[in-house]
């Protein structure tokens, strides 16, 4: 499903900024701030997948 999601969303062309929230690695939530609405069904999970590395409790990132 997954691969799916990705090759779908790979026809797409567009920017779409988030913001993420990351609480040791895993992202724990997600937010798109900017972009065009039907590429967040692409991009939210996509970032909800990631493992990350936080330096503090809880550290926020706009990307």
């Amino acid at each position: 499903m997954l691969g799916q999601m990705l090759e779908e969303a790979m026809e797409c062309v567009g920017l779409v900024g988030t913001r993420i929230l990351v609480r040791g690695n895993p992202v724990v939530d997600a937010t798109v701030l900017s972009g065009p609405k039907e590429y967040a069904k692409y991009v939210l999970p996509a970032i909800r997948c990631m493992k990350c590395s936080a330096g503090g409790a809880e550290e926020g990132q706009e990307a």
